[in-house]
């Protein structure tokens, strides 16, 4: 009889923690759904067939979906369509299309090197992506760098004859830098970087390979019985030793490292512009500038206009 009563006493101890607990729960429910009614429609994003909706009043998360977005739209990560068509509409929000540099895992770990003390899943990250933010198209219109180019031409056929392992521009700088972001390590200032060199296997000089490139080439035409004089872009391609090709991948590495430094430098300069932009200012990128193109402005606009080219 003692062990029933001991047994039943127990159950009722545990009932009434049970019910406290119930209690608690459905007063945060409350303050939840009081809370969302009060506040906007939180946003969602559609994952395959099903529509995730975010509750940033139980995660507290705000101040990182800005740091994600921002991160997004930054022009080191993303650059911005040329086309004065390329731009995406969603619920009336019309917006230029951004393309994304490099992969998502990429930018996942520079974003966590930049915020070290924001703790972001790779899949929330992923799933943060603004919808005006795209992966790149072969399709696209847009204008490449002879420099990004050439180097990723020269490595294709390095690759191809079994010369070398890495594949691409990001493998290149990811061997040669600590970190492909640093000014110092990119202009091979850093000490723990300038040792490193790329790593060739063995090879046969005697079978030639095959590798293109972009060169300049000039065309002669006549036009009112004048002869003038065009230069153009065009990719030829070409055949020499792997010797000779590796002494033209060593040499292009020379111009291609300060480039990447000059394009950090940029992004971070005009990164810190828009930062401290005041009303009365405006910053204006001008890309894609044409020789024969010319810029007429007021003087007072000037004043007040900073051009950073």
């Amino acid at each position: 009889m003692k062990k029933m009563k001991d047994e039943l006493c127990n159950i009722k101890k545990e009932n009434k923690k049970l019910k406290r607990l119930l209690n608690i729960y459905k007063e945060k429910i409350k303050d939840n759904t009081m809370n969302t009614k009060n506040n906007e429609k939180l946003p969602t994003r559609k994952i395959g067939k099903k529509r995730i909706q975010y509750n940033f009043n139980k995660r507290k998360e705000k101040e990182v979906v800005k740091k994600v977005q921002c991160f997004y739209n930054e022009d080191e990560n993303t650059r911005v369509a040329p086309g004065k068509k390329e731009y995406i509409t969603r619920k009336k929000n019309r917006k230029q299309k951004r393309y994304i540099n490099d992969t998502l895992i990429n930018l996942y770990k520079k974003f966590c090197l930049e915020n070290p003390n924001t703790s972001v899943s790779y899949t929330f990250f992923c799933k943060l992506r603004p919808f005006w933010v795209l992966f790149p198209k072969p399709n696209r219109n847009t204008c490449e760098c002879i420099y990004h180019c050439n180097s990723e031409l020269l490595i294709k056929a390095l690759n191809k004859a079994e010369i070398i392992n890495i594949k691409t521009n990001h493998d290149l700088l990811n061997l040669l830098c600590c970190d492909r972001y640093n000014e110092a390590c990119l202009d091979r200032k850093c000490s723990n970087c300038e040792p490193k060199v790329v790593e060739y296997l063995e090879f046969s000089n005697d079978i030639h390979i095959k590798y293109f490139e972009w060169r300049k080439t000039s065309n002669t035409y006549e036009q009112d019985g004048k002869v003038k004089h065009n230069i153009l872009w065009a990719k030829t391609e070409n055949y020499a030793p792997p010797l000779d090709v590796i002494h033209k991948f060593e040499n292009h590495i020379k111009q291609f490292l300060p480039h990447c430094a000059n394009i950090v430098v940029q992004n971070k300069t005009l990164k810190e512009l828009k930062n401290s932009i005041q009303i009365n200012e405006a910053v204006v990128h001008l890309d894609f500038i044409i020789r024969r193109f010319s810029l007429f402005i007021l003087a007072a606009v000037e004043r007040k206009c900073l051009f950073t080219l």
